[in-house]
């Protein structure tokens, strides 16, 4: 998966925590958030792929991390409501609205992850405070609405926000990384794809002049930078 490409060779050897990450390491884990009971409730989301090569493979994601399971609650609790009689599209589309992006839900995700992706809205809603996985869905999203008004493509990166579990290193890792990609967007007026590929290219370069061209990380790096061009990851064609 894409997830993995992108994010392990960052972990591994070769980048420093920067403020931002130390700043998110301080964000306390919702781990008390146990969602009450909710007739016909359900912690399973149906998600596509992230790259050209698995954008098209469906599959299930059971939802483990509490903050998960509590915006799947709220977002369940809120269709079930007696005086809402909404229906899943329908009220996506309203959280759409309300966070001024002007895109149907068609363009955005398939109808299956619907629900998904009404779960990763609401997750945007909440303060950065309020978890890791709630600062994670609201960087992608400033990302995901930038390259929307930019090439009229929505990213998959928001995908990852059910599949990188808990590990605090890991979304410390991604938060910086998606951190400066919004600088490069903002700095040089490019669109999320093109910051993204471009913050790759050079952390290729960066890995290769500090370990050598033969060395194992570089090697794995450029295998890694490689499979995401060739698989148009988070942004498939």
């Amino acid at each position: 998966m894409c997830v993995e490409k992108f994010v392990q060779p960052y972990i591994k050897a070769f980048i420093e925590p920067s403020e931002e990450a130390q700043t998110a390491a301080e964000i306390p884990n919702s781990s008390a958030l146990i969602p009450p009971e909710l007739d016909n409730f359900t912690n399973e989301v149906t998600l596509y792929g992230c790259g050209s090569s698995d954008v098209r493979k469906r599959y299930t994601c059971e939802l483990e991390q509490p903050e998960l399971q509590a915006a799947a609650f709220i977002v369940q609790y809120e269709l079930n409501k007696d005086d809402t009689n909404l229906d899943l599209q329908t009220f996506t589309q309203q959280q759409l609205s309300t966070l001024a992006i002007n895109a149907q839900i068609h363009q955005l995700c398939a109808k299956e992850e619907m629900l998904a992706f009404a779960i990763f809205l609401h997750m945007t809603k909440q303060d950065d405070d309020f978890s890791y996985h709630s600062k994670l869905a609201s960087i992608i999203l400033q990302l995901s609405t930038h390259n929307f008004t930019f090439e009229n493509e929505w990213s998959r990166l928001w995908v990852t926000l059910f599949q990188i579990g808990d590990d605090q290193l890991e979304l410390n890792a991604w938060i910086d990384h998606l951190h400066n990609m919004i600088e490069y967007t903002n700095n040089h007026g490019v669109s999320t794809r093109s910051a993204y590929l471009a913050l790759e290219q050079l952390q290729l370069e960066n890995t290769k002049e500090r370990f050598g061209e033969t060395s194992e990380e570089y090697v794995s790096m450029r295998h890694n930078f490689n499979k995401i061009k060739l698989e148009n990851c988070f942004f498939p064609i």
